[in-house]
């Protein structure tokens, strides 16, 4: 049948299970001993790196986590927002598998049986897509709205007030986020007033 076949050609254990990361960020493959799912939700660099820095551990805590992948020293106020973000957004892409992810009270894990294949190259999984962002944003402390809306590849242009409805945040807390964005060199901006338009 299908499922044995892909076992086959994949050269899968059988009995396995896997997550099949694939060139296509808008392709995800879990096979289960059972079952076979194709998503087309796509993962973003961090959901990739996430997954893979999970498959590479026994359990992360929310520190080993912004260290390995943003490079930042951990700060709960903010830092915990985006991390909550991540592994829900992270689930939810994996469909009926997101229960393969789960965690206590101290660390984040990948369930141990699970094996993770990936074409994309090891040296990627930090996310430092420098063709979209400055040398400086992994050196530099940005809230977690501000990375969000950069790694956000679905947003290209936008105002003050769309980004400060987003994230329920007054006017006065978006320009400032926007502006401090536009200074990093991370945004670029275009008008005045009411007709300023922001993109990347």
């Amino acid at each position: 049948n299908y499922l044995s076949l892909i076992f086959k050609y994949f050269n899968l254990k059988l009995g396995g299970k896997y997550i099949m990361l694939c060139q296509n960020p808008e392709t995800t493959i879990t096979v289960g001993h059972d079952s076979i799912t194709e998503t087309k939700e796509t993962l973003t660099k961090t959901q990739m790196s996430l997954l893979y820095q999970l498959s590479q551990s026994n359990g992360l805590s929310k520190e080993e986590i912004i260290t390995s992948i943003w490079g930042y020293k951990y700060d709960s106020i903010r830092h915990d927002s985006i991390i909550y973000s991540n592994v829900a957004r992270l689930k939810k892409s994996l469909l009926d598998k997101g229960k393969w992810i789960y965690s206590d009270e101290n660390k984040y894990y990948l369930a141990p049986e699970i094996e993770v294949l990936h074409q994309f190259k090891p040296e990627d999984q930090l996310v430092k897509t420098k063709s979209k962002l400055k040398k400086n944003l992994y050196t530099e402390e940005l809230n977690y709205r501000q990375i969000q809306l950069i790694e956000n590849q679905s947003i290209n242009v936008f105002s003050a007030s769309e980004y400060g409805e987003s994230h329920n945040i007054t006017r006065m807390t978006a320009n400032r986020d926007l502006k401090e964005l536009v200074n990093k060199g991370l945004l670029n901006k275009n008008g005045k007033g009411r007709a300023t338009r922001y993109f990347k």
